[in-house]
């Protein structure tokens, strides 16, 4: 799980980039289905940071 996790992260900071580009060149059907990729990772992130505040925290989140 933790190779996904890196790697969404990685993605969601290279689509950070090309949706920046999308924009400055007016590219926005092509800016949407960035968004829609960039949204799966940051639920994956997400969940990540959720589950470890859960692990380190059990009391506050039984």
């Amino acid at each position: 799980m933790t190779d996904l996790r890196v790697r969404a992260s990685a993605a969601h900071g290279g689509h950070h980039v090309t949706q920046i580009q999308q924009l400055r060149a007016k590219q926005y059907d092509q800016e949407a289905q960035t968004w829609e990729a960039m949204k799966g990772h940051m639920y994956v992130i997400a969940d990540t940071l959720a589950g470890a505040l859960a692990k380190q925290f059990p009391a506050k989140f039984s």
